[in-house]
């Protein structure tokens, strides 16, 4: 085992574990732009990905914008409508908040008026449909874009 795998053991204290860092994963020391590496497949964080080219948005001025360009309410956005269109986009906006934005989850989940816990499972559920379908990654995209530009 490589030293810095192995876990300290301090009398009266639990177990450090490096799970990260057994699995094959190795930080970047660079806080702007976080690289880990797991097998041959290099990861790389928000930051590193355009944060520069993306204006800083408040939740409820980035709910606003994206409501816009979606072509939803935000009245639509924040009731418990169910329909596939508002369900969507409020998938779409809470994913692209949250990796793209740097918004945490639960500022995007009160700006909608719903629960962080809602929001986290819409993330999830639209994080799954981007990998099942790749049209979601170029409508995620489209968006970004769409709202980065209005500025």
């Amino acid at each position: 085992m490589v030293p810095e795998m192995v876990p300290e053991m301090v009398p009266g204290k639990p177990i450090r574990k490096y799970a990260n860092l057994a699995s094959g994963a190795r930080p970047c020391r660079d806080r702007t732009e976080r690289k880990w590496k797991v097998g041959s497949t290099t990861y790389t964080n928000r930051l590193a990905r355009g944060a520069d080219e993306r204006p800083t948005l408040t939740p409820e001025a980035f709910i606003d914008a994206g409501a816009e360009i979606l072509g939803v309410s935000i009245g639509d956005i924040r009731s418990r409508g169910k329909g596939t269109v508002v369900v969507r986009a409020r998938e779409k906006l809470a994913l692209l908040g949250v990796e793209r934005y740097g918004l945490r989850v639960k500022d995007l989940a009160r700006a909608m008026k719903k629960s962080p816990d809602g929001i986290s499972k819409a993330i999830a559920r639209a994080a799954d449909a981007r990998r099942e379908n790749p049209e979601r990654t170029v409508e995620l995209n489209e968006l970004d874009h769409a709202i980065a530009a209005r500025r």
